[in-house]
């Protein structure tokens, strides 16, 4: 299976869960439609891809909007990493069902997010 049938598999996926899914050349970037929080799939050379959950800019607004509106920024944002975690898994597993080598970079955005979130719960 070519690469762009792979990434159009990944997208798909993404779509059907009600993610925002942008594919550009060899690359898919997952928005989740509610957090500042995507995924980038893309090829890093032949055979290679990496797959980065990252956080965007506005976490800290996003926070303050919850706490604000008395949700619970934890709860919310857990399930948002859920989500997202559940796509990261789906496509590492289809790019290297498919031969690819893949390396995937989930861990510095969870720290993120949850050090985002402590900070602000610490201030209550």
């Amino acid at each position: 299976m070519p690469v762009e049938e792979a990434l159009k598999a990944i997208a798909e996926s993404s779509g059907r869960k009600g993610l925002k899914v942008e594919l550009k050349g060899s690359s898919v970037i997952i928005d989740h439609p509610e957090y500042p929080l995507e995924i980038v799939v893309s090829q890093e050379a032949p055979g290679e891809f990496v797959v980065e959950l990252r956080v965007k800019e506005g976490l800290e607004e996003t926070i303050e909007e919850m706490l604000d509106d008395e949700i619970d920024p934890r709860a919310e944002l857990e399930d948002a990493l859920d989500q997202l975690l559940s796509v990261v898994d789906y496509a590492v597993r289809k790019l290297e069902t498919m031969g690819y080598h893949v390396n995937k970079k989930t861990r510095e955005a969870i720290l993120d997010v949850y050090d985002a979130i402590e900070s602000f719960l610490e201030e209550e």
